[in-house]
């Protein structure tokens, strides 16, 4: 029988602050508790290629991958996704704490800054990629340490104390981000539940790109010059956040290469 994430999540969370606040405690240096600090800003950041961007733009809403028939960790997601009521419809993304978030999903990162309003049908926070962490070929998943280790997004701080406290008490404040959230490691934010697009505060992208962007912008607009495929998908997705920007305030934020 499938469980209730958010419940689940909520009932683990006295224990994550319980074991932060001792972390935080025992450091002389106060350090763990600015990067404590630090994580529980956080946002949810969700990062997509150009298609899934202008899809959003289309449909008004942040909507569930379509599984891919070829993707070797489909069922891997499934099986994790069946542990769950609502699983099948959930979202994902990551804790993101400053920078681009985990790029190897998307050049753009679409960042929210409370992804636990409009009362969602689930939402929670796993210490890493819940298809590898939880499961194994042919997906076979560990159901107990998935419902141990969810953790309600109000605790995300805490949970980025205990998984990352020791790592962040040797590196330089400005490494911190990217101990929340790299490409290759990160705390998974699943949601599921009505998530429009005007949720999104703000939308990332390297400053290269944005670059490429507006210069095919201006080739397009003041030249009129032909386009091949990706850079015309690519505008279309540009142009959506240019709408979001204009009707919503979302905040276009270029981080450096």
């Amino acid at each position: 029988m499938a469980s209730d994430l958010t419940a689940t999540a909520e009932a683990n969370s006295p224990a994550r602050r319980v074991a932060a606040a001792e972390a935080v405690a025992a450091d002389s240096t106060g350090r763990l508790a600015d990067f404590g600090t630090l994580a529980a800003d956080s946002w949810f950041g969700t990062n997509v290629f150009a298609a899934k961007l202008s899809s959003y733009g289309r449909v008004g809403g942040i909507t569930p991958s379509v599984a891919n028939p070829s993707d070797s960790m489909r069922a891997r997601r499934e099986a994790f996704e069946d542990a769950w009521e609502h699983g099948r419809d959930l979202v994902y993304g990551a804790v993101n704490a400053g920078g681009m978030g985990a790029e190897t999903y998307g050049v753009f990162c679409l960042l929210v800054g409370e992804p636990d309003a409009g009362a969602p049908l689930a939402l929670a926070v796993f210490p890493g990629d819940s298809a590898q962490r939880y499961t194994t070929s042919p997906a076979t998943l560990d159901v107990a340490r998935a419902e141990s280790e969810a953790t309600a997004w109000a605790v995300r701080g805490d949970l980025a104390v205990i998984e990352r406290g020791a790592e962040a008490l040797i590196s330089a404040e400005d490494e911190w981000p990217d101990l929340v959230c790299r490409a290759d490691r990160y705390f998974e934010v699943v949601r599921a539940g009505d998530f429009p697009t005007t949720m999104v505060t703000e939308v990332r992208m390297r400053a290269g790109i944005r670059d490429w962007l507006d210069e095919l912008d201006a080739h397009r607009r003041l030249l009129g010059a032909d386009l091949d495929p990706d850079e015309s998908n690519a505008l279309d997705a540009y142009d959506v956040v240019q709408r979001w920007r204009r009707a919503t305030g979302v905040v276009l934020a270029t981080v450096p290469d």
